[in-house]
Parts: C-alpha cells; structure tokens; sequence
C-alpha cells in the first residue's frame, strides 16, 4: 500500500538526466484563480534541440516557447515584446517538472508544478467514466470535468474526502493532487480492465489507505453512468471576473464566476456567508462549486473585514445579532444590486444562496433590494437567534438531540434577531434545506415554523430534510447530493430552463 509520500517518492524517482520531451500539464495560482497550463515538448531533429508549445487552456493561448535543458534544470520562455511573457525554470524528473515562473503576465514569481501526462482519448473518458462501489459501500465516481480545450476526468471519493482532477500517466492511470492541481500527489487511480478491455473497477489509493471498488450496472448490466454533477474547480473552464463592489461603508472584494457552455443572460446567485471569517476562496469547496455545476452564475465575495474586503469582521453575539445581520445584509444588497446589472447576466433570475447564518441574512436582502428572484437556504434558521445559541449550548452540554428539542418548546430567554415576521412579510421564493440531525440549528423547532408559514398561506417556503444528514449534510454513509433537490426546484420555478 502506498501513502501519498511514497506515491510521490516513487514518481519522481528519475535516471541522472531524464527525458523532457512529451506532454506535460498542471499550472499555477493567481490570487483565488488556479491557471491551467499544458506544455508540449518535443526534439527537433537529431540536434538535441527542444521546441515547446505552452497553451493556457481556459484563456485560449497557445504560445511557442523557447527550452533548455541542462541535466535536471529546465527553463523555459515566452517571448513578449520588451520582456518575456512567461519565464519558467524548475528541476526536472521521470514524471514531474516542478519551479516557478514569472514574467509580465503573471504576478510572480510563483511556484508552477506540472506533471507528465499521457492524454487519454474520448473513447478513454466514455470507458471510465461512472460509479463505482467498495464491498463495504463506499462509492467511487469518475465524472466529467469540462474544459474550454476539451473534457478530461475527475475522481469523487467521499469517503476519503477526495474531490480532484485526474491527471493520466498511462493509458490506466491517472494521479490526483489538491482540487486541480496536480502536486503534491495526493491519490494514484488504477482501472482494472477485463476482458475485450471491459473496465471492471478502479483501485483508489490516498491517505495511506486503498480503495478497490467495483463497476456498477443498471438493470440492463449496462455500467452506470456517473451522477450528473461533475467537479468543477478553478481553472477548469470556469470564466471569472475579480472586481470590487461599493457597499457603501465597505468595499467588497469579489469574483464572479460564470459556468462554461452556458446561454447568455444566465441566472446567477449571490453567494452569503456563515458565522466565520470567510474569503470568497473558501467557498468553492461548496455553494458555489454546486451551483456552478447546475449552470448558475457565481458572485462570491470576501466578507467584511476578511480576505482584500476592507470594514470589520465582527462575531455573532445573540445580543448584536439584529444589528450585524442588518449590516451583512446591505452588504449582500449591493453585492445583488451589482450583479443584476452585468451583461452576462438574466436580471429576472438572479438569487441568494447560502448556508447556516446566511439563512438569517438572505431574507433581510430580499427587504432591502426588490429584485431577489429566489432564495436557498442551507441549513438556515427559521427561529430566532437566541433559540438557536440555546439549543447549541444545550448539545454541547451533553443533551440528546431530542431532550434539547423539548427543552426548547418552553424557551423564554433572549431572542435576538427573530427571523419570523421578516418571513411573513417575504414575497421570495425560498427554499430551506435540513439535516435531520443538525447539530447546530433547532431542525425540528424550524420545521414547525415553516409548517405555521404555510398553514398560514405562505406557500413560497418550501423545506426539504435530508435524512440523517448533520449540518454540513453528512451522514452515517457517503452523505447527501443537494444538486438534484435544488435542480428541481429551481426548475419548477422556471430559473433553469
């Protein structure tokens, strides 16, 4: 069994002066942006020259480079007018090229890692591509990662909390690194091919542990298709645009982050934030990664007094919750207000998404800026802040789920913000989504208030629950897929077409 640093130890195990031409790919970081790189090095005749071909996938250049080599060292340059445009120059071995580059187009220099790839064909994707499954029930998904220059793959492990863009080495292999990047090395995928080059399982090998899981067929004993939710990450076809937006006191440092192949106008959301200090870099591990992949357009911004955005970050406090949600509010307005005026973007179909405080705030937006189209609530509270807090306290003390939940009907201590008559007031679709077993908000005391809000003829609140799921919607198993539930929804509200 190999762990990651053996993994790696072995791939860059190399002779005294290896072999530079082939393919290669990976990138670099720009900010909260990761640039795709793909190089394409080959021998010019018998001279040993070397000539590179350097294309940034998802800005749609390709640039002859000039490559030298001496020993491990390599360098490599981009031309420019009065100086290069890129400057590489890193230490070679059998399957990684890793070093810094810098020149007038990159803010750097920065640390650029690539690895040697062997490029799989469409014939290669289509074969991979699917669900696999452990003997014990873990679930493996090669999905599809579409890219501007074409589609690769990408592994989902949840019960490794692998999440990753594959990088092929051979025509059954592929490495995963950190997201998109590809160094360090931190999973190795294997695919174990039967007869006539039938794909029988993937063998997963990350965090010191193997995963061996088998092809899974549908009804027909056609191998299943994988889940229609493919990894979308930075770098990855992903158009984005880094602005600043005006929020009066404040300014907010943001991205807006626009899926590929979508019609234009598209819908789009406005990304809001939970309790942390939380930098728009944070959130693509979730909501935006989700709402990305179902089409939707992504304004996701640092919050205030986080990241570049200038202001205060200030801590949730029952007794300043209505003040500071009131705050955060006018700022997730201004963030609205901008987006609705973008070119790229449907003004009639722009929403709010968000988990756990944001639940609070999103319905304040909606009061503040008429246009909010719709609203998702992650693990939001419909009780007030001050039950919230208590119900937490009480679980930390040790109380069941359940005592805590009865202990909670006969509350009277401070309320704080109270999101109820907000609520009553709202003309937004909003829908609010549970974990059965939330740790963190009161789900059973929220699902009674939503159920008053609808008995009352408030039927623009809809709830979903997610059986067993705690409130970062884990579970006892592989945990919850929220893109189907909010899909449909969205749908039937006619925000997806």
């Amino acid at each position: 069994m190999l762990n990651a640093m053996a993994l790696l130890c072995l791939l860059t195990a190399a002779p005294q002066s290896p072999a530079l031409a082939g393919r290669w790919a990976g990138g670099f970081r720009q900010g909260d942006q990761f640039v795709s790189i793909e190089v394409q090095v080959e021998d010019i005749g018998e001279s040993n020259e070397l000539s590179a071909l350097v294309t940034l996938p998802e800005r749609g250049l390709r640039l002859p480079a000039r490559v030298a080599q001496d020993g491990r060292r390599v360098t490599w340059v981009v031309d420019g007018d009065s100086e290069p445009r890129a400057r590489f120059g890193g230490e070679l071995n059998e399957r990684t090229l890793r070093g810094r580059i810098e020149g007038a187009a990159i803010k750097g220099p920065v640390a650029c890692d690539l690895v040697r790839v062997v490029p799989w064909s469409k014939e290669h994707r289509a074969r991979y591509r699917g669900r696999y499954r452990t003997d014990a029930g873990a679930t493996v998904d090669i999905v599809l990662v579409p890219r501007q220059s074409g589609d690769t793959l990408g592994v989902e492990l949840p019960a490794a909390g692998l999440r990753s863009v594959l990088f092929p080495v051979s025509a059954t292999e592929a490495v995963a690194g950190d997201g998109e990047c590809p160094l360090p090395i931190a999973a190795r995928v294997v695919f174990e091919l039967g007869a006539a080059g039938r794909v029988d399982g993937v063998a997963v090998e990350a965090k010191g542990q193997r995963w061996v899981a088998r092809r899974q067929p549908d009804a027909d004993g056609e191998a299943l298709p994988s889940p229609p939710h493919p990894v979308v990450a930075p770098g990855l076809g992903v158009e984005r645009r880094v602005v600043s937006i005006d929020a009066g006191d404040v300014q907010l440092a943001a991205t807006l982050y626009i899926p590929p192949g979508v019609e234009r106008p598209c819908p789009a959301v406005v990304q809001l934030h939970g309790s942390s200090p939380t930098r728009r870099r944070m959130q693509w591990s979730y909501y935006t990664s989700i709402c990305l992949r179902m089409g939707l357009a992504v304004l996701a911004f640092d919050k205030r007094g986080c990241g570049e955005s200038t202001g205060a970050f200030r801590a949730f406090t029952v007794a300043g919750s209505a003040k500071l949600f009131d705050q955060l509010a006018s700022d997730g307005a201004a963030a609205h207000t901008w987006l609705r005026q973008q070119p790229e973007i449907d003004p009639e179909r722009v929403g709010l998404v968000g988990g756990s405080q944001a639940g609070w705030i999103m319905p304040l937006v909606a009061e503040k800026t008429p246009d909010v189209g719709f609203i998702v609530s992650g693990c939001g509270c419909t009780v007030s802040a001050g039950e919230e807090d208590q119900h937490a306290a009480w679980l930390r003390e040790g109380l069941s789920l359940a005592a805590a939940d009865r202990r909670l009907e006969s509350y009277d201590g401070p309320r704080g913000f109270d999101p109820r008559p907000v609520l009553r007031r709202s003309k937004t679709p909003t829908l609010w989504l549970f974990g059965e077993r939330d740790d963190v908000i009161p789900t059973r005391a929220c699902l009674i208030e939503l159920e008053k809000l609808r008995a009352e003829g408030h039927l623009l609140h809809d709830g979903h629950v997610f059986a067993d799921a705690d409130h970062n919607y884990r579970t006892s198993g592989d945990g919850v897929l929220l893109e189907p539930v909010i899909t449909a929804w969205l749908r039937q509200r006619g925000i997806l077409r």
